[in-house]
């Protein structure tokens, strides 16, 4: 088995602090021959411990898709964050998961990193243990922009406001969410504005109400999107969020296939209109307006 280089986080949003980690994982193990990797959980550890729901920026596939994407690491190690994982001692996690499993050589963590169990461990840690069993350690010191820290914490809030050309910034790519093409209620192709269907998984953060430009990447190319999320209140009134999708110049059959919307920024909030008529006409504009979109 090659030696690893492993860049330890949980990586939500895969923001500008955690591309610094994964930057210097995949230059360390191209050096040195060695396979880059990042480890992480399919739980937030916080969930786990504290039962407690925790919003996420991302799916774990939508994690996973953007670290192998945007950093070009070659693997993605799914931990179990379960009670006897978060009983190992930090010792214990060096020796057994970080060397006996996973087969490291260097590992690259960034400055507030937690590890063991009760998070005990610290970055200072992380380096004594792995200077005592034989291990490179790099730290990654925090990123800031305009004297803000880039963290999850911060974006998932860019997000909640509808901001996304500022969470763009602190994320260093446009904020995503993938998923299989559902069927819906058809209400779009009944007003002739036919739409693609997706849906927030459980935990996730959802964004500020209201229509988007986006970005659609389909299998083979990638075309300029409307998004609406909402509860569609002038055709419905059962209160659950969609995500409504018009790809502008584009009519081929997508149900069952998987595609990435790309927010690019917040068009407008989600309206109640007095009739289908007006409801049409609102949408024709919002579609003329993502078509003239530039960044």
């Amino acid at each position: 088995m090659r030696k690893r280089v492993i860049a330890l986080g949980f990586f939500d949003g895969v923001h500008l602090g955690h591309g610094a980690l994964l930057s210097r994982t995949a230059a360390l193990a191209k050096e040195n021959g060695f396979t880059s990797a990042a480890l992480t959980f399919e739980e937030h550890p916080l969930q786990t411990l504290k039962k407690e729901p925790v919003p996420l920026i991302n799916t774990t596939s939508e994690r996973v898709g953007l670290i192998k994407r945007l950093y070009d690491i070659e693997e993605v190690l799914l931990c179990d964050f379960d009670i006897s994982f978060s009983r190992l001692s930090c010792a214990e996690f060096v020796r057994k998961i970080l060397i006996d499993k996973y087969n490291a050589a260097h590992v690259v963590a960034g400055y507030d990193y937690r590890f063991g169990q009760n998070a005990a461990g610290g970055s200072n840690e992380l380096k004594r243990l792995c200077e005592e069993y034989g291990l490179g350690v790099s730290i990654i010191e925090k990123i800031e922009l305009s004297g803000i820290t880039v963290s999850s914490t911060y974006i998932r809030k860019l997000i909640s406001d509808g901001d996304m050309r500022r969470a763009a910034r602190f994320l260093g790519h446009p904020h995503c969410m993938e998923g299989e093409v559902l069927h819906g209620h058809k209400i779009g192709t009944k007003l002739g504005i036919p739409t693609i269907n997706l849906k927030f998984e459980e935990n996730i953060q959802i964004p500020r109400l209201g229509v988007y430009v986006t970005s659609v990447a389909l299998e083979n190319e990638t075309r300029r999107g409307a998004t609406s999320v909402g509860i569609r209140p002038t055709v419905c009134d059962n209160g659950a969020i969609s995500v409504e999708t018009h790809i502008i110049d584009y009519n081929a059959e997508l149900y069952g296939k998987r595609v990435r919307i790309d927010f690019l920024d917040y068009l407008r909030e989600e309206i109640r209109f007095n009739s289908i008529e007006e409801l049409k006409e609102r949408i024709y504009r919002d579609i003329d307006a993502a078509r003239k979109y530039t960044d």
